[in-house]
């Protein structure tokens, strides 16, 4: 391991402690003309990117790995032009982004959310920040973002409980991002919110207080009468599942089940039980190797049905997440 990466990497750490929560705030960076739903189904696909920089060669030292730094400018640079190719071939009324980047040094100059933003151009485009640092040239800005075909009445960012012992916890100002749409001849609104969870703290507890937190909204606002969708990277195994693998089970230590008393009476998971949405990062991936589960997914409020729910299984090319798709029907 490198000394200079080692520096870099506390460096990082250090500085983003001291960042503000308060002045993390959500960007809108286009609006566009359609200012409601129109139509009575709705397709969403949500997919944590990976920074661009977490394709199938790649591991990372958080989970277990020796890579500290993302791979070289080309190789990012592959991965970001597969996520665009599958995006362009896989269009979705709404995107749920996770691991979104910024540009930044870190990243190797190249800014993931100028480029998707440059090929989504009828996109509304929202993005939230977990990291947020500038010290001279050394930036570094990271988070989550909601692309959608319809300009939201209103995005909210709700902050969730963080393990306050863990420096790296303070690093990651993880939240959850809402996004309230009108219905056209409807008072009812649709609610999508973007969900990415810790993943990493002791005994999943601050991952159970998170839970508690986006249950209480999620619930307040189904009270409302309106259709609630959450999607995104839960960090939880949403089912549990026996797809091969030869990880170590010390690599597995942060892997914890959503307890079944979490999903309320009559909502729905939408997930593929078919195939793996994330795999380990310990080393660069490899089939039937590195474990498999499903972490990301939807939970559907009732007065939405299922009509398709698909992940689409890339084998970890661009990122070590697998994009789930789902087509959603607003129900009278």
């Amino acid at each position: 391991m490198k000394i200079k990466s080692l520096i870099i990497f506390f460096f990082v750490i250090i500085i983003s402690c001291k960042e503000n929560v308060k002045s993390l705030k959500i960007n809108c960076y286009r609006k566009v003309d359609n200012m409601e739903i129109i139509q009575d189904t709705i397709s969403i696909i949500s997919w944590n990117l990976g920074y661009a920089a977490l394709g199938k060669d790649s591991d990372f030292i958080v989970d277990g790995g020796k890579k500290i730094l993302p791979p070289k400018q080309h190789e990012i640079n592959k991965n970001a032009n597969g996520i665009i190719e599958f995006l362009i071939m896989n269009m979705a009324d709404i995107f749920l982004f996770q691991e979104m980047a910024e540009y930044s040094l870190f990243k190797r100059e190249i800014n993931l959310l100028d480029i998707l933003s440059d090929c989504l151009k009828k996109y509304t485009v929202v993005f939230s920040e977990n990291i947020n640092f500038n010290f001279f040239k050394l930036k570094f800005r990271v988070g989550n973002s909601i692309f959608s075909l319809f300009t939201p009445s209103k995005t909210i960012r709700y902050d969730l409980p963080l393990d306050k012992k863990s420096i790296y916890r303070k690093k990651q100002k993880f939240h959850f991002i809402i996004s309230s749409f009108e219905i056209k001849d409807s008072d009812k609104q649709l609610i999508v919110i973007n969900i990415h969870l810790s993943a990493f703290d002791k005994d999943a507890i601050v991952r159970m207080r998170q839970l508690q937190k986006l249950k209480e909204v999620m619930l307040t606002e189904y009270k409302k009468g309106n259709y609630v969708v959450v999607g995104g990277d839960w960090n939880l195994r949403i089912t549990k599942t026996n797809f091969l693998y030869t990880t170590q089970k010390k690599y597995l230590k942060w892997i914890y089940d959503i307890p079944l008393e979490f999903k309320p009476e009559d909502w729905s998971w939408g997930i593929d039980y078919s195939n793996p949405t994330f795999r380990t990062a310990e080393r660069p991936y490899l089939n039937n190797e590195n474990y498999t589960s499903i972490i990301d997914g939807f939970l559907i409020s009732p007065n939405l049905e299922i009509m398709n729910v698909k992940t689409n299984n890339l084998n970890f090319q661009n990122s070590d997440h697998n994009p789930v798709y789902i087509k959603l029907k607003l129900t009278k």
